[in-house]
């Protein structure tokens, strides 16, 4: 299997505050692609993975999920995560500690494709405009050995705008 493939490169719009097509201006616009992990890595975080049995799910809502996992070209893929859980938590060390496994968790699918070796989602708590918010950092080990790293300043925030 390839260690290099292309995506459409998907962006965080901090003015609209939402993930997008990134697209390349020009006489005709077109969409951008991605060599790397970006697009692989937000699809993995920010994308409502399916909530197990035992979960508590908040209020008014199904497991959710994925709905490319209804057709999956490779057996038992997941993309997704639980982060979407948290939604109306409130920000304690455990609710820190299940952002840092729903976090790795997501990110797993990368080394059972073979794009990288490892990968981990560490998270923290930090103050954010006067107020407590959750951070993110992406660290994942290519097979090369390269690093690819992505931190994300409030978890909270996009929760906040998306669900």
């Amino acid at each position: 299997m390839s260690n290099l493939h292309t995506d459409m490169a998907i962006r965080y719009d901090a003015d609209r505050r939402r993930f997008d097509l990134a697209l390349l201006t020009g006489e005709t616009p077109t969409i951008q692609t991605d060599h790397g992990l970006e697009t692989a890595v937000n699809a993995a975080l920010f994308t409502d993975g399916r909530a197990r049995e035992d979960d508590v799910l908040p209020d008014g809502t199904d497991r959710r999920g994925f709905w490319g996992e209804a057709w999956p070209s490779v057996g038992g893929f997941k993309l997704g995560s639980r982060l979407w859980l948290l939604d109306r938590e409130i920000i304690t060390s455990q609710t820190v500690a299940r952002v840092r496994e729903y976090g790795t968790e997501a990110l797993q699918f990368l080394t059972k494709i073979g794009v990288a070796q490892s990968a981990v989602f560490d998270a923290v708590r930090d103050r954010n405009a006067g107020r407590w918010v959750i951070s993110g950092h992406a660290v994942i080990k290519r097979p090369t050995g390269q690093i690819f790293e992505r931190r994300y300043a409030d978890i909270w925030q996009w929760m906040d705008r998306n669900s």
